[in-house]
């Protein structure tokens, strides 16, 4: 994926989550501070993880669709992805390095 962990409109979501791969994706907004706060840790696993996890940091403000589909009444909220793009886990609040990668070890 790049550096920039971010989906546009022309690449939606089931696009990533149909590459084979697990992902994680995090749903928040500028204007939240714990939102704020994963950012560097999520372009650091994107970075470390590049083409082995999809890694999608996505501003609900521009994604209100992914919210109400998935429900999101908070923020931030993490959807962890199996390789076969089924949700197997949603954390609702931050979340570090090391509970993302305990998460991605966990079957």
């Amino acid at each position: 994926m790049g550096e920039k962990p971010e989906t546009t409109e022309s690449q939606p979501l089931a696009e990533y989550l149909n590459q084979g791969l697990p992902a994680i994706v995090k749903l928040g907004a500028d204007w939240c501070p714990p939102c704020r706060q994963m950012k560097p840790i999520l372009k650091e696993l994107a970075k470390e993880l590049k083409g082995k996890v999809i890694v999608l940091d996505l501003d609900i403000e521009k994604h209100r669709d992914l919210a109400e589909q998935y429900g999101i009444s908070s923020i931030p909220t993490t959807l962890f992805y199996n390789s076969k793009g089924k949700l197997k886990k949603k954390v609702v609040g931050f979340i570090g390095k090391d509970q993302i990668l305990n998460i991605l070890k966990t079957p």
